[in-house]
């Protein structure tokens, strides 16, 4: 997966936050991946396998990684809740 422009809040995934970039580069250590969410802030990635990763902003615990919302500057996993509706 490739990605570009802003990088203020880790949303390039390349594993730190700091300005951003004019061409493509390449997030680290995401491979198999089927299925992309993107947007302003924050991207996430599905695995062949069902795993989930996302990284960028964590404002109100969008990337779903536990509650301490804190921007990842690349892809952690997402934290599923076992418990039935």
């Amino acid at each position: 997966m490739w990605c570009w422009g802003s990088n203020y809040w880790g949303q390039l995934g390349i594993g730190y936050s700091y300005g951003f970039s004019d061409i493509p580069v390449r997030v680290p250590s995401l491979g198999d991946v089927v299925d992309l969410g993107v947007g302003c802030f924050a991207s996430c990635a599905l695995r062949r396998d069902g795993e989930v990763l996302c990284w960028g902003q964590d404002q109100s615990g969008i990337l779903g990684t536990g509650g301490d919302w804190e921007d990842e500057a690349s892809p952690v996993p997402v934290v599923w809740d076992d418990a039935p509706p």
